[in-house]
């Protein structure tokens, strides 16, 4: 009676990997483990490459519609903010970010709705606002555009409309140290220290527009002092 035959290294090292491709699709596949996935792969790569340091994550609501706010100091603040914050944040971007290749891969994963500067269409205010609708996160930068000095920009009004038509509080967050790490004067990112600052929600109901836009900046610039 012959001896059943045993599998080689080399095969059992095949089924392994073809086991361990299979769970990465299905997790891939799944959005929200998908996010839990590459926040814990960001969050390690940040700490140890620019010891991403976050204080106030008590203050983000655990479910329910929320719209993220933050200063614009670099190219990896959506990532930094995803890092520190955990929720999948949905942003709006502005199309010159799709170009970026390091960007566009980890941009589409998370779905980040595109914006074409200047054409005034409709469209991602009503995907943000259907998104809002559902308890999902919205992330927005009021300023509009990306820093080029690191400094505080003139805050537009993008934000107020979406969260007085959503009725939606708004998390405000600081971002310090991003525009040494790959700031609009750098071509490559560096290692330098992000530190990551989460406010109280601010609740939006029965404020108008310039209210919420006030009330926003305040917080934020409170939380960069």
């Amino acid at each position: 009676m012959s001896m059943p035959s045993i599998l080689s290294i080399p095969s059992i090292l095949s089924i392994i990997a073809i086991l361990l491709a299979l769970a990465l699709a299905a997790v891939l596949a799944n959005e929200f483990a998908r996010h839990r996935l590459l926040r814990a792969i960001a969050r390690l790569v940040l700490k140890l490459y620019n010891r991403l340091e976050t204080r106030g994550r008590e203050h983000v609501p655990a479910t329910g519609a929320l719209i993220v706010a933050s200063n614009h100091e670099s190219w990896l603040d959506a990532v930094f903010l995803g890092a520190a914050i955990p929720r999948l944040i949905h942003w709006l971007a502005a199309a010159e970010y799709f170009e970026v290749r390091y960007l566009r891969w980890i941009m589409n994963l998370f779905g980040t709705i595109r914006i074409e500067r200047g054409r005034g269409s409709p469209e991602p205010f009503r995907r943000a606002r259907e998104a809002l609708a559902a308890g999902r996160v919205i992330g927005i930068f009021p300023e509009g555009h990306m820093s080029t000095s690191g400094d505080l920009r003139l805050f537009k009004g993008g934000i107020a409309l979406l969260a007085e038509d959503a009725r939606a509080p708004i998390l405000p967050v600081a971002l310090t140290g991003a525009f040494e790490v790959w700031g609009a004067h750098l071509r490559f990112p560096r290692p330098r220290k992000v530190r990551v600052r989460i406010g109280p929600p601010i609740a939006t109901a029965g404020l108008s527009r310039d209210e919420i836009l006030a009330r926003v900046e305040t917080a934020i610039r409170q939380l960069l002092q």
